[in-house]
């Protein structure tokens, strides 16, 4: 009996893309079927693979982009396959130039905070014209491609004995790559920069942790043990969020870097534009000052109270269980957060801030927020918040 295959029109999409008007000397090259092999990324996550034909880090409409393409002899085992493929994580990309960089686009808004939770992992293209050739699309692979990190490396790491560690590893890096984001755009980094100095830091956090052998022995050896799995996974995590501190320093770093490459002649332009403005600011009269003036919160969260609930599992560097908890927050004097055992900032950009702990999070104008806590003896803890008295605005 023939089996019936019903398709949805969104995956039966044309992939082979040509300039307008043609090009002889594309036509003469062979066209190539390539296979991105997605690894510790979940695909719900994925908004778009492409092929970066104009190096502009973003996949354009004209680029040519890995969508699931039906030929017009493909069989229907072929198609089949071609759609059990996709669902696995395959992406199916024909091209004329497989040298061209890949991007691999994000979105996941749960847990990034800019940006409406997008962001890109930059790849490098194939290394030959062999047809279905297979290339990773993973943290780890984005790392290689970066040369921070080496290919011998992180051998032992991709081949854990227990898949669900693994598992585990993967959804790891994902978290504190996530995290790290938050971290680095709050600092004022930008979306590449963001990404770039992310996945150098958290490469060389990995290289010092001994990635090639330690770290994969001390997993191994943990076997089926889920508490010594999350143990060590927890331990080497601790290293690979970025801290305040950090992201201070790899501002500061970038921004030297973006100074020393600044034109002469275009700081002393910018000096004396800035330098008229200045003057005519001063000498401009301010009549404003006394009138229709308007009494606002010097912090829209002021005079706010929320309720704060952490979450956390697994055990500390000391074999015992970690413990979440619930707090009440009062938010008042430009920002000031008081609990009976949390205190911090936040500020008019959402952003939350503790004191005496590493945390990233934020709260919303809608009378939520959320985060995620790291202690000295190393627990995580991912923590929520809900408006319960004030207004916020």
């Amino acid at each position: 009996m023939l089996k019936k295959i019903f398709i949805p029109f969104s995956i039966i999409l044309l992939l082979s893309f040509t300039n307008c008007g043609g090009d002889s000397s594309e036509e003469a090259k062979e066209l190539l079927q390539k296979i991105l092999q997605l690894v510790g990324i979940p695909q719900d996550i994925v908004v778009n693979v492409c092929q970066d034909n104009n190096r502009d880090g973003i996949c354009g409409a004209l680029e040519i982009q890995t969508k699931l393409t039906i030929n017009r002899d493909d069989s229907i085992d072929n198609i089949w396959r071609k759609i059990t493929s996709n669902k696995n994580g395959r992406y199916f990309l024909e091209t004329y130039n497989e040298t061209l960089p890949i991007l691999l686009e994000l979105q996941d808004a749960s847990k990034v905070d800019y940006d409406d939770g997008k962001f890109t992992l930059y790849f490098n293209g194939f290394k030959t014209k062999k047809q279905n050739e297979i290339k990773e699309i993973s943290i780890l692979q984005s790392m290689i491609d970066g040369d921070y990190i080496n290919q011998n490396d992180v051998k032992a790491i991709r081949t854990l004995n227990n898949q669900e560690a693994q598992n585990k590893f993967y959804n790891m890096l994902l978290s504190d790559l996530e995290i790290n984001i938050n971290t680095l755009r709050r600092r004022g980094l930008g979306k590449k920069e963001t990404i770039i100095a992310n996945i150098k830091e958290m490469a060389e956090e990995l290289i010092e942790n001994n990635i090639s052998k330690e770290l994969p022995n001390r997993i191994n050896a943990c076997d089926l043990d889920e508490e010594c799995i999350d143990k060590e996974l927890n331990s080497i995590s601790q290293e690979l969020i970025i801290t305040e501190s950090e992201a201070d320093k790899i501002y500061k770093s970038i921004e030297t870097d973006d100074n020393n490459e600044i034109d002469s002649s275009e700081e002393d332009s910018t000096t004396e534009s800035n330098d008229s403005s200045e003057e005519n600011s001063t000498t401009e009269p301010n009549d404003s000052d006394d009138k229709n003036t308007t009494v606002t919160k010097a912090n829209k969260y002021d005079d706010t109270k929320w309720s704060m609930d952490a979450v956390s599992e697994g055990e500390d560097n000391d074999g015992e269980p970690c413990e979440g908890g619930s707090d009440i927050w009062e938010i008042s004097n430009n920002g000031q957060i008081t609990g009976s055992i949390t205190s911090g900032t936040v500020d008019n950009n959402n952003n939350v801030f503790f004191e005496n702990r590493e945390c990233q999070g934020s709260l919303n104008e809608n009378g939520n927020g959320s985060g995620r806590c790291s202690s000295a003896d190393g627990c995580i803890a991912e923590w929520t918040a809900t408006l319960i008295e004030g207004t916020i605005g």
